[in-house]
């Protein structure tokens, strides 16, 4: 498994996060959409993120076994995962949309046997630079990331309780079996972080044949607009919807995984349609 690999256009991590008061959880998915190029190097747009985690926009790419995202505020890429290092060694982090900086400390590392392909182990630890109150410890895996968030996350309530499930073109689908469900509900955050002012959107049935319904967990809902994508991140079908049910036909849509982005004036959600 090389670096180069990581988060190609296709990519879903499907996190659990607790609601405040942990009674519940719910998926959320994170997803490689398309290619791009960012002073002149070649990355992939990725959506989503986790509770008080990054932005909900980042771009990654991988060379020899590290993956290195584009900080906004520095201007520059860093180094998110090094899958070259083993016990003792450590890299500094730089979290999205922050300056502040930690290290990253390999406590041990291992392999694991994830649908017959060998990928390596690191668990790790964080270790404060500038004092930023950021974790991004646990256990990470070669060309998936960090079991526990793809990105750092900043020490807040609630927080994810770890990855589901994980899909690309190479390894397949992997299920850790965390939660019975990896695509019940998928949740993008806005900006303020809090889960009162997330959109949970249900869809049911997925898969499907001839048709789906969105439901938004939210009432009187204003007018928004759905955008359908293929696995490459090209929108294909573009609608303005009104209320807080959708229903999407498939058409001339053909079997395969696609994926929704639903945004209203406040509020954005994305998630997977598998139309069989």
């Amino acid at each position: 498994m090389n670096a180069q690999d990581f988060a190609l256009p296709g990519t879903t991590w499907t996190y659990s996060d607790l609601e405040n008061g942990g009674h519940h959880s719910y998926p959320r998915a994170i997803y490689s959409l398309a290619d791009s190029t960012i002073n002149g190097q070649l990355t992939h747009l990725v959506i989503g993120n986790c509770v008080c985690g990054g932005a909900t926009a980042n771009y990654l790419y991988g060379i020899n076994r590290r993956v290195y995202i584009y900080n906004l505020q520095l201007n520059q890429f860093t180094i998110l995962y090094d899958f070259n290092l083993n016990a003792g060694e450590h890299y500094i982090c730089y979290p999205q949309n922050a300056t502040d900086s930690f290290y990253v400390v390999v406590d041990s590392t291992g392999m694991d046997t994830i649908n017959g392909q060998l990928r390596k182990t690191q668990f790790v630890h964080t270790q404060s630079i500038t004092g930023a109150s950021f974790d991004f410890s646990g256990k990470i895996i070669e060309g998936i990331g960090s079991t526990n968030c793809l990105y750092p996350k900043y020490i807040c309530t609630p927080t994810t309780d770890g990855l589901r499930c994980y899909q690309d073109g190479t390894l397949g689908f992997y299920d850790t079996h965390l939660a019975p469900s990896c695509d019940t509900v998928y949740v993008t955050f806005d900006d303020v972080g809090e889960i009162e002012s997330t959109l949970l959107v249900r869809v049911a049935p997925n898969p499907f044949s001839e048709r789906t319904t969105l439901q938004i967990d939210k009432n009187n809902m204003a007018e928004g607009t759905i955008d359908i994508t293929d696995i490459t991140g090209r929108i294909i079908r573009e609608e303005k919807f009104i209320g807080s049910s959708i229903v999407i036909e498939r058409n001339n849509l053909e079997s395969g995984i696609y994926y929704y982005i639903l945004t209203l004036k406040e509020s954005k959600a994305t998630g997977k349609l598998i139309i069989d």
